[in-house]
C-alpha cells in the first residue's frame, strides 16, 4: 500500500497490543524508495511523533493545501475488495461531505450530537462517520481504541454518547452485555448497524435494553453509506432490509446482461450518485464504474416494492467475520 501509493511520509505507533510497528517498518524501508521520513508515536527523538508536531517549517514537508479545489483526491482508503490485490479508493471533498450531509439530516445528526466509534479508523465506516462528520457537525467523536464491551458501555455512559456505529456483533455483545449487567446506556438515541444482517430477536432486545433506535445499513469504501432504514421504520423493515437509498443516491438491480429487474428479483446491485469514488489509484482496469457512472458493487441483491433492498451475498464468493472481508 505505501509502495502503490508513493508516500513520502508515514507515522506508526512504537509497539500496538504486542506488535513492534517500528521494526516492521525498519524492515520495509529498503522496498520503499520514496518513502523519506517515519515518525513512531512513543518515541522520544528525531523520529518521535512529537517532532513533527514542532516542526518549525512544515512547508519543507507538505505541499500547501492551499488552492485544492473540491473535486481532487484527499482520501486514500485501501480495500482488498474479492479480488485479493489492495486497490486504493479515491475520495474527494465532495464525494465524502455529500454523503455525510444527508447520513446526518437522516439520523438527525446535529452539533450536540456524541459519537462512540469502536470500529477502526481503517475502515469507512471508522474515518467517514468517527472523524470527517463530527467535523463537518461541530459535533463531539468519541474513539474507543481497543474493543472491549464493558469499556464500550462505560464510554456510552459516562461520555453521554447519542450515537455509536458498528457491525452486528457489536450491537449483540453491547446488548447481551447491557442486560446482564443493568446497567443502563442513558441518553443513546441510535444504533447503526451495518456488515451483517441483524436478527430479528436481537432488533427487538437492542431496542428494549438499550432505549435506541436500531439502524441498518449497508455501504462501501468507494461510497459510504447507500442505504439505510429510517429512526422510526418498523422491527421488519430493520430486520428484513438493509435500508433505502439516501438522498441523490441511484441504485439499479441488473441480471448478467445488464438488464434492469424488477422488485422482488436478485441481480447484481449497481449505485450511482454524488458520493460514488473516483476511481482507483493506478488500477484503472479495476475501476468497475461504466461511462454513465454507475458502480458495479459485486453484490447480490432484492428489492421490495417500497424499495427498500436486501443483500443477498456476492457475485464472488467471499467469508465475512465480524464485518471484515475474510480471504
Amino acid at each position: 500500500m505505501l509502495g502503490l501509493a508513493e508516500s513520502k511520509i508515514l507515522i506508526v505507533p512504537e509497539s500496538f497490543r504486542g506488535f513492534d510497528y517500528a521494526r516492521m517498518t525498519a524492515n520495509l524501508r529498503e522496498q520503499l524508495p520514496k518513502l523519506g521520513q517515519v515518525y513512531v508515536v512513543g518515541r522520544d527523538g528525531p523520529d518521535g511523533f512529537a517532532r513533527l508536531l514542532e516542526h518549525p517549517s512544515p512547508a519543507t514537508l507538505f505541499t500547501p493545501a492551499a488552492g485544492l479545489s473540491p473535486d481532487e483526491v484527499i482520501q486514500l482508503l485501501y480495500t482488498s475488495g474479492t479480488t485479493g490485490e489492495p486497490k486504493g479508493v479515491m475520495h474527494s471533498s465532495n464525494t465524502m461531505l455529500s454523503n455525510l450531509e444527508y447520513v446526518a439530516k437522516r439520523l438527525g445528526l446535529g452539533m450536540d450530537d456524541v459519537i462512540h466509534m469502536p470500529s477502526p479508523l481503517a475502515h469507512q465506516l471508522g474515518f467517514l462517520y468517527s472523524i470527517v462528520l463530527p467535523i463537518m457537525l461541530g459535533g463531539t467523536p468519541i474513539l474507543q481504541s481497543i474493543f472491549s464491551v464493558p469499556e464500550m458501555a462505560r464510554q456510552i455512559r459516562d461520555e453521554r454518547t447519542s450515537f455509536t456505529m458498528g457491525t452486528t456483533p457489536f450491537l449483540n455483545d453491547l446488548t447481551e452485555y447491557v442486560a446482564a449487567s443493568g446497567q443502563g446506556t442513558l441518553i443513546l438515541r441510535g444504533f447503526v448497524s451495518a456488515g451483517a444482517p441483524i436478527p430479528r430477536a436481537l432488533v427487538a432486545k437492542a431496542r428494549q435494553t438499550l432505549g435506541a433506535a436500531i439502524i441498518s445499513a449497508w455501504g462501501t469504501s468507494e461510497n459510504g453509506a447507500v442505504t439505510t432504514t429510517k429512526p422510526d421504520d418498523g422491527e421488519e423493515k430493520t430486520h428484513t432490509t438493509d435500508g433505502c437509498t439516501l438522498p441523490r443516491i441511484e441504485l439499479r438491480i441488473v441480471d448478467a446482461k445488464g438488464i434492469i429487474l424488477s422488485p422482488g428479483q436478485d441481480g447484481q446491485l449497481q449505485v450511482r450518485g454524488g458520493s460514488n469514488f473516483i476511481g482507483y489509484l493506478k488500477r484503472l482496469e479495476h475501476n468497475p464504474n461504466d461511462p454513465d457512472g454507475w458502480f458495479d458493487t459485486g453484490d447480490l441483491t432484492q428489492m421490495d416494492a417500497d424499495v427498500y433492498i436486501r443483500i443477498a451475498g456476492r457475485s464472488k464468493d467471499i467469508i465475512i467475520g465480524g464485518g471484515e472481508d475474510l480471504r
